[in-house]
């Protein structure tokens, strides 16, 4: 399905890669997994990309990830929810805090901490 859209319409959101700590050519997919598939099965070669410098801070990389899939309609509340007071208690940070560093507004996770 994925792949036909692209096909028709073109890749409306390019996905997100950090460069790889040694090798320099190689990147590491953060965001659009899916996309990147879809272009796989197309055979293209070559797929849009917003590059991040490389960090290893796994609470950095999940908050990337948290911010792009809070804007997703399909995203599973229940999984977001979850993920948001993971990334809570691992960090110490409050809904404020969170909902600046994903781009809400604090009523928006103050809902999702209620799940």
């Amino acid at each position: 399905m994925l792949s036909k859209d692209i096909a028709s319409k073109g890749l409306l959101h390019p996905v997100t890669v950090m460069k790889h700590p040694t090798k320099k050519s190689d990147y590491i997919l953060l965001i659009g997994g899916n996309r990147y598939e879809a272009f796989k099965r197309l055979k293209r070669t070559k797929i849009p990309c917003i590059v991040k410098e490389y960090t290893n801070n796994q609470i950095d990389i999940q908050l990337t990830q948290l911010a792009e899939n809070m804007h997703r309609t399909d995203i599973n509340p229940v999984e977001l929810s979850d993920t948001l007071m993971e990334i809570k208690e691992k960090t110490g940070f409050t809904l404020e805090i969170l909902a600046q560093h994903v781009g809400r507004n604090i009523d928006s996770l103050k809902q999702y901490s209620r799940i």
